[in-house]
């Protein structure tokens, strides 16, 4: 769903594009944000349909773990040609068993946490595969610690963003996800 990631960081100034492949989810986007209603689009991640170097960065957050590799190594070659400067992508930490664990107990009832975990060797081959040049980092602590006290706590894009840079892979068994930016 485009639209929470994307009014998000559009409230922060900067010029987003939310991609749904399903026209409700784009419909409910444009309604709940109206400001943001014409950068919400409905396409293939595949096969965008965009221009090559369109935007600055692509992000994507879990989605790449609705996927097998083959369709991974295409959505990130897709989002490597429309990205002048980096494609970002967080993904689910199989690093932390608990967490892992705690998808697999809830996907038993509800699909939605039906979803793909990613150990740093794997992300960092499927990024390479597609041409990109990637570095990975543990983020999303819980809620308790880390980026996400700062971000609670009122810190600028760029203060989290050297934060998170600066610890790399630290406490990686308790992260729930890896994040990678990743140069074409």
């Amino acid at each position: 769903f485009p639209s929470h990631d994307s009014a998000l960081l559009g409230r922060l100034g900067f010029e987003v594009w939310g991609l749904d492949f399903s026209e409700i989810s784009c419909a409910r986007a444009r309604e709940r944000f109206p400001e943001f209603a014409s950068h919400f689009m409905c396409g293939n991640a595949l096969e965008t349909l965009l221009c090559d170097d369109f935007v600055d960065v692509t992000f994507s957050k879990g989605f790449v773990g609705c996927f097998e590799n083959d369709d991974i190594v295409r959505i990130l070659s897709e989002q490597r040609r429309i990205s002048r400067n980096y494609v970002v992508a967080t993904v689910h930490n199989a690093h932390n068993p608990g967490f892992k664990e705690y998808f697999n107990k809830r996907a038993e009832l509800d699909l939605l946490y039906s979803l793909r975990f990613f150990f740093v060797e794997e992300i960092n081959e499927l990024f390479q595969s597609a041409g990109l040049v990637p570095e990975v980092f543990s983020v999303g602590k819980a809620y308790q610690s880390g980026e996400d006290l700062l971000i609670r706590e009122g810190a600028s894009l760029v203060e989290v963003a050297k934060f998170i840079k600066s610890s790399g892979l630290q406490g990686i068994k308790s992260s729930e996800y890896l994040m990678v930016a990743a140069r074409p």
